[in-house]
């Protein structure tokens, strides 16, 4: 079959392939597919796993040979869901992945400040998975594609071992045979993807555990600039100390530096991820360099 999105409309495909799927199934028939579309990519990946749907990349060379290829054991159901083209898989070099979508706003505010690029210009492919658990099963699936991966997630109440061991489990159980390497990294023997977790949040900070926090998250760099940063804290008008007082007297949770940070938002009729992105506009690069090291290092390499 070529081209079928040609022939028919993309919300008529999502219903007719899995039933000529079906039938070719029941009747022992073979069907090759061919198509650009997107749609169709991620209409059979849902159906990939149950009817062993065999995924081919064809392209031709500028000798006029085609070139064709395997897409070999990825995880195409869950890659198209996250957005990920399978069609242009091999232009996605790097993937990162973090929780949610103040945690991309926030790297993107770093590299758009210290490069003066974005995310992806880069080289970077961002996913944002939703939260913690979904950053390791996203990085699972992600493993499938050999590609370098970075990991950013919340350390909260763990350590580094804790998180990074919980995350090569997750990898294992998905039937990859990783490990852990002595540079800290996870590297999957299968497919060649090495993972580097990089755990987001100040837990070893003093003035944090003295104004109560204790389950650490990206928001703790946001505190610590407040504290040390002369233009952020005339622009937020109030010391990390008094924050608290004040979360405290409106019955706030003061223990995670997010909460602290939307009633700031709150107070400044401000949008969380646009606070985000001034605080890190109006930070002295010195200081913000100095805060967010381990993030720099993982960017620039």
């Amino acid at each position: 079959m070529e081209e079928i999105e040609s022939h028919q409309h993309s919300e008529a495909i999502k219903k007719i392939l899995p039933s000529l799927i079906e039938i070719a199934n029941q009747n022992n028939i073979q069907l090759f597919i061919t198509t650009h579309s997107l749609e169709v990519i991620q209409t059979l990946s849902n159906l990939a796993e149950k009817y062993d749907i065999r995924f081919f990349h064809l392209q031709k060379l500028t000798n006029d040979i085609i070139d064709v290829r395997t897409i070999e054991g990825v995880d195409g159901k869950l890659l198209s869901d996250l957005g990920v083209d399978l069609r242009y898989l091999d232009a996605y070099k790097k993937f990162r992945v973090v929780e949610g979508k103040s945690d991309y706003t926030f790297i993107d505010a770093i590299t758009n400040r210290l490069f003066d690029k974005n995310i992806e210009e880069l080289g970077y492919y961002a996913v944002i998975a939703g939260n913690k658990k979904l950053v390791k099963q996203v990085t699972a699936a992600l493993t499938s594609t050999g590609r370098e991966i970075a990991a950013f997630m919340d350390y909260n109440k763990s350590d580094f071992n804790a998180l990074i061991n919980d995350l090569l489990n997750s990898i294992n159980s998905k039937g990859f045979k990783a490990s852990i390497t002595q540079e800290n990294m996870i590297r999957v023997e299968d497919t060649g993807s090495a993972i580097k977790l990089i755990p987001l949040g100040l837990p070893q900070d003093s003035t944090l555990k003295n104004i109560g926090i204790t389950q650490h998250e990206m928001e703790d760099y946001l505190l610590k600039l407040i504290e040390i940063d002369k233009n952020v804290a005339n622009w937020i008008e109030i010391t990390p100390n008094d924050l608290t007082r004040d979360a405290k007297d409106a019955k706030l949770d003061t223990n995670k530096s997010e909460n602290l940070f939307k009633y700031i938002a709150l107070k400044k009729g401000i949008q969380y991820e646009e606070m985000i992105k001034e605080i890190i506009k109006r930070a002295d690069e010195s200081n913000l360099r100095k805060i967010v090291a381990n993030i720099i290092k993982l960017l620039e390499q």
